[in-house]
């Protein structure tokens, strides 16, 4: 469903770049945060699969469907002609993520194991952050002026605790946001000797990583209540911008970026820490850098989004994974890295060529710093 919302954010704001007319902007943009707020909820569909195996296992012999939940903490869920009956698991039961998945079809019916990695915590956030932020373009000779960046954020912080470590938990934390950015925001005043570039952008944060968890409260009878402490996260996404330049009569480039100017939709990735102070306020600073196509084609650019997805899957799945089971303890520093570095390096392979290793057009690039405050819910 995620996938889905993506791919008709895409479409339809490539159609608005292409007329280039605000009023479709304005119509389309409360159609689209809409869709990707309920995307983000999408969790239910753990309901429908346990009622398509119920239904597939009616007629045969009792089923079992392994669960570790929120919902059935104690183990598993028969599924019998007359509905789901539930059975303890027992105390000395060493499962991983891994054992808990999966649709198992045999001679005798139809069973689903199911990790269900409901979130034990979700906070809904909101964010203000700023900071300095530069850009570039490979082709022009001028050493361009600085910008000040604010953007105000909204989205979900989702835990889900390790199995074996239930201090550490796997986090998401997926935004909706919007940016301002001008020299003017950085409090120095512009430099007549240089070009500028100003606008605005928005799209979307899609942040994960891991975060500490810490029990705060609870005595007597009262049970604790756990919280989250520091996160560490990689965060990437899309975004679509608007970008101006001023004072273009300093630049021996001025024809060039004049062509520049006007919507630009494009990608992001960086890092995130943030510490959650109390329960309802937190600090963060975040590292970002931004890629605006120039021209670009949607089969180069799905085409090098597919390689860096593979490449940080496999990362994940296979060196973030085994450390995650050998040394918990570590894996958030280790995951923040080694992510945040192969989303580096293949920027930096982009700047030549936007669509890398496809062909493709050079990029605006532009990092920023933030540091920024925000409030849980």
């Amino acid at each position: 469903m995620t996938a889905c919302a993506t791919i008709i954010h895409v479409l339809i704001f490539q159609v608005a770049l292409t007329i280039r007319s605000n009023i479709l902007l304005v119509i389309v943009l409360p159609i689209i945060l809409p869709i990707r707020m309920i995307t983000l909820y999408s969790k239910l569909r753990y309901v429908c699969m346990a009622v398509v195996v119920a239904a597939l296992s009616a007629p045969m012999s009792a089923q079992t469907i392994t669960t570790d939940s929120i919902f059935n903490p104690s183990g598993k869920i028969k599924v019998v002609p007359g509905g789901l009956k539930s059975i303890p698991k027992p105390a000395d039961a060493d499962t991983t993520d891994d054992d808990l998945n999966g649709l198992d079809i045999n001679g005798s019916g139809v069973s689903l194991k199911m990790g269900m990695e409901m979130s034990l915590l979700e906070h809904p956030c909101i964010e203000l952050s700023t900071g300095p932020s530069s850009w570039s373009y490979k082709d022009i000779s001028d050493a361009p002026q600085t910008m000040g960046n604010i953007q105000i954020s909204s989205g979900t912080l989702s835990l889900k605790p390790l199995r074996n470590h239930p201090s550490i938990a796997r986090s998401e934390y997926d935004r909706v946001f919007v940016q301002l950015y001008d020299p003017e925001y950085r409090g120095s005043g512009l430099d007549s000797s240089k070009v500028w570039l100003q606008g605005w952008r928005f799209g979307f944060h899609l942040s994960s990583g891991y975060t500490t968890m810490h029990n705060v409260g609870g005595s007597g009878a009262t049970k604790s209540k756990p919280e989250p402490g520091w996160s560490l996260l990689h965060t990437g996404g899309l975004v679509w911008s608007y970008n101006t330049f001023g004072n273009l009569r300093a630049s021996a480039d001025s024809a060039l970026l004049k062509d520049l100017e006007s919507y630009r939709f494009g990608t992001h990735a960086g890092a995130m820490i943030r510490y959650n102070a109390t329960s309802a306020l937190s600090l963060s600073i975040e590292a970002e850098r931004t890629m605006m196509f120039n021209d670009y084609s949607f089969f180069g650019w799905a085409g090098s989004a597919l390689v860096e997805g593979l490449a940080q899957s496999i990362l994940s799945g296979s060196v973030i994974k085994s450390i995650e089971r050998k040394s918990p303890g570590s894996v958030a520093i280790a995951a923040v890295f080694l992510r945040s570095a192969l989303s580096y390096g293949i920027y930096e392979l982009r700047r030549g060529g936007q669509h890398f290793p496809f062909s493709g057009n050079k990029p605006m690039i532009s990092d920023a710093i933030r540091i920024g405050i925000g409030v849980s819910f």
